[in-house]
């Protein structure tokens, strides 16, 4: 069940809003457990919608992190260590065996010797790369006393099968929650702000990503003859857009959902196209992801506290693994190791930037759009010779076929005013504005701007 989806907007929310929030409101019927305990229902139906087969797996995820986190508290005895590391491992396996074996397996040119056993799998368990996540830095913020151990089962199952984070995120952490658990309330205004907040990531999700995706998908599955220089260009920009609106969009549902329901979520975007460097951008894409390899895996490792290989050495595990979080393929691990090598390369340039000129450092933005925007290539690629392709129609290098038709292959039966007007609407809201007199013409226009998408999303269902 996806949040854009009918039957999700149309019965399975109201219907859980009906249930449930009256006893998240403050008065006669507030009953905050009795609330957790429907939320716990309500998701594994959210779940189990989409997916039955692997409902075991993530309720029976839930149950060995929670004893896990019982006995290795910092009150337990000395063993404690022992199920801190039991539960990790088992959490790391999880997401390996059902993710990424299938991957390795094909890596080493053996894929074909278990292709009809039933020893791997080509279903990829819903919200596994989350749920995982979310166990595993709820037992390294219990084991290092960061949070107190959930005292109920059900309630711990309820934070890590609640549906709003279930399927895109942000990913949100049991220290971010336990006292929302047991101490919040709705009332008309968060939930007016969370409804709000749901409508504008649902705007950016079917009024702006989905028409995005029309052009890019074009631009990128078109013979790569018949793709000319221009079209390229444009293909890669719709699709940065259709990516960041998509996710965004979905972190936007995801929070306006949990706000709904009593809940405060932390932000996953901060105007990721704003930036001046990739060390900027990763400090504003998809925040709680960033923050999870910082805190669990990039500090552990010794972050930059060591020589500058050592540092290089980190930054390269960290993107290798961010890589291959977002999937199982080559052209993933690329895009990692990539952001990883400008990191890298960024870092040590740092002392050079004091001898360049204010005026000079504004080549930082092309710079970074630029960076970006080939990244989005490998991203989108299915493999590593559709993304060489694929920058060869950029122009970064040239075939026996040249690049003289700039606009061959461009899709003008997909240009219309519809998709005109999308165009102008995802980059409105692309960055962030200082000036309190444009300020308040942005915050007019969105004003209408929104009512005008809030008002198309309903006559769009019907």
């Amino acid at each position: 069940m996806l949040f854009p989806s009918v039957i999700f907007i149309f019965i399975f929310l109201p219907l859980s809003l009906t249930v449930i929030v009256p006893f998240s409101v403050k008065g006669r019927y507030y009953n905050i457990k009795l609330a957790n305990f429907l939320l716990l229902i309500f998701s594994l139906v959210f779940y189990i919608w989409g997916e039955v087969k692997f409902t075991y797996l993530m309720l029976g995820s839930g149950g060995i992190n929670f004893i896990c986190a019982k006995l290795c508290a910092p009150s337990q005895n000395k063993y404690r260590k022992y199920y801190f590391f039991a539960g990790i491992i088992t959490n790391i396996f999880i997401l390996v065996y059902f993710k990424y074996t299938a991957f390795f397996l094909h890596i080493i040119h053996i894929d074909k010797t278990f292709h009809d056993s039933d020893l791997i799998t080509s279903t990829l368990p819903v919200g596994i790369s989350f749920y995982t996540f979310h166990g595993i830095s709820y037992l390294v913020d219990v084991y290092k006393g960061k949070v107190k151990s959930c005292s109920k089962l059900p309630d711990f199952l309820m934070y890590q099968t609640l549906f709003p984070q279930m399927i895109a995120g942000p990913i949100v952490r049991f220290s971010e929650v336990a006292d929302q658990m047991y101490n919040r309330e709705v009332n008309l205004e968060s939930f007016y702000a969370g409804l709000h907040r749901f409508i504008v990531g649902l705007s950016k999700k079917i009024l702006i990503a989905n028409q995005l995706s029309l052009f890019s998908d074009y631009v990128f599955d078109i013979q790569d003859t018949n793709r000319g220089l221009v079209t390229a260009w444009l293909g890669v920009i719709a699709y940065s857009l259709q990516i960041f609106y998509d996710f965004s969009g979905y972190s936007d549902m995801a929070i306006g959902l949990a706000r709904m329901f009593g809940f405060v979520f932390p932000e996953n975007f901060n105007f990721p196209y704003s930036v001046s460097s990739i060390r900027e951008f990763w400090r504003c894409w998809h925040m709680t992801l960033s923050r999870f390899f910082r805190d669990y895996l990039y500090i552990p490792l010794g972050g930059d506290r060591n020589s500058t290989i050592v540092t290089a050495r980190n930054l390269f595990t960290i993107f290798l693994l961010c890589g291959l979080w977002h999937g199982a393929s080559i052209n993933f691990v690329i895009w990692g190791l990539y952001h990883g090598f400008f990191l890298i390369l960024e870092r040590l340039s740092n002392p050079l930037l004091k001898y360049i000129p204010k005026w000079l450092k504004l080549l930082g933005y092309p710079y970074a759009w630029i960076i970006i925007l080939i990244s989005w290539v490998i991203f989108r690629c299915e493999n590593i010779l559709k993304t060489l392709n694929y920058l060869e129609s950029l122009g970064f290098t040239f075939n026996k076929h040249g690049k003289t038709l700039l606009l061959l292959g461009f899709p003008w039966e997909i240009v219309n005013p519809v998709f005109i007007l999308t165009l102008f609407a995802s980059v409105l809201f692309l960055f962030p504005f200082n000036n309190n007199l444009i300020n308040k013409i942005i915050a007019l226009r969105k004003f209408v701007l929104i009512n005008l998408l809030e008002s198309i999303n309903l006559i769009s269902f019907f």
